[in-house]
Order: C-alpha cells, then sequence, then structure tokens
C-alpha cells in the first residue's frame, strides 16, 4: 500500500512538471515611443512656429520570432506669424521578425503599412514602413532601440523619407 501510494505521488509530481509554467519567459509586450522625432519636435520648434511629433507604439510577439507592430504618430505645425499650420495622424500596424528567438531583444526587421490623415487639407493617404535594427531589454522591463530604414508616404503625391528610430519603453 505505502508502495503505490509512492507511485502515484511520484507520478502526480512528473505529470505537475510536464504542465508547470516556465518562469523564466521573456517579456512578450512591448509599449514605448521614439525618442528621435521627439528630438526632432525640439530642434524645430523656435519662438515663431512650432512643430511636434508623438509616436506611440507597442510590439507584440505572436509567434517564436514574429511579432504585431502597431503605431499611432501625430503631427502638429503651426506658424504664429500667418497663422498656418495643419496636423497629421499616420496610423500603421505591421509585422516584425525577431532573432532571439521567442524574445523581442536582438536583430529586428519589420515592415508596416498604414493610412495617413490630414485633419486641414482632408486628404488620406497610404503609408509603407520598413527598418532593422537592435533591440535589448534591460533589467526588470526597460526597453530599447536603435533601428533605420525608410518610410513611403503617398498623399496627393508621394514622399520618401529616412526614418531612424531611437526607442525607449517598457516590455512586460
Amino acid at each position: 500500500m505505502k508502495k503505490n501510494i509512492l507511485v502515484l505521488l511520484m507520478m502526480s509530481f512528473a505529470a505537475t512538471g510536464l504542465f508547470a509554467e516556465d518562469v523564466a519567459q521573456f517579456p512578450k509586450i512591448a509599449l514605448g515611443t521614439n525618442l528621435a522625432y521627439w528630438s526632432l519636435s525640439a530642434i524645430s520648434t523656435n519662438s515663431s512656429s512650432i512643430f511636434l511629433v508623438v509616436p506611440l507604439e507597442a510590439q507584440i510577439m505572436i509567434g517564436e520570432a514574429l511579432s504585431l507592430n502597431p503605431g499611432l504618430t501625430f503631427l502638429y505645425y503651426g506658424n504664429s506669424t500667418n497663422k498656418y499650420g495643419g496636423s497629421l495622424i499616420l496610423g500603421e500596424c505591421g509585422l516584425g521578425y525577431h532573432s532571439g528567438k521567442g524574445s523581442l531583444s536582438g536583430w529586428s526587421t519589420a515592415l508596416s503599412p498604414g493610412l495617413a490623415y490630414s485633419f486641414d487639407s482632408k486628404l488620406f493617404g497610404f503609408v509603407l514602413s520598413a527598418e532593422a535594427g537592435y533591440q535589448w531589454i534591460v533589467g526588470r522591463g526597460l526597453f530599447l532601440g536603435l533601428s533605420g530604414g525608410g518610410k513611403y508616404i503617398w498623399m496627393d503625391g508621394y514622399m520618401i523619407m529616412p526614418d531612424l528610430k531611437l526607442r525607449i519603453g517598457y516590455a512586460f
């Protein structure tokens, strides 16, 4: 009887071990912003004009090496001398590939299509971004990233521009 109880206990511990969660899992979601865009806002603003770029980004792991990358960027520009100004919103959602298996850290590439809307001219447009870079998760969740790429914007004509991202945020 004692032998049967001992065998049952050992089997239950073994079965529990098979279904136990891995405590040392990597963060699967990162929320952040782009410091390069914020610094562009600070450099471009003076006493007679304002240029503000507010980026919000996320990366959500959806596979072993793939992430879903939604992003929203708000732009505002104004000039006090001739009261000229306007605002624009860019919304993107793309896919990213990460070299660190199951982790947001390491080398990454991303391709993100999206839409743009200009509030002052009431125009819709198309956006396509591509980037490649490296990302770190420091400590218990500080998310840092550096990447470069390009952005194609078509809205009553087209514009191709370089895109530098200095990401900072929190990963959990």
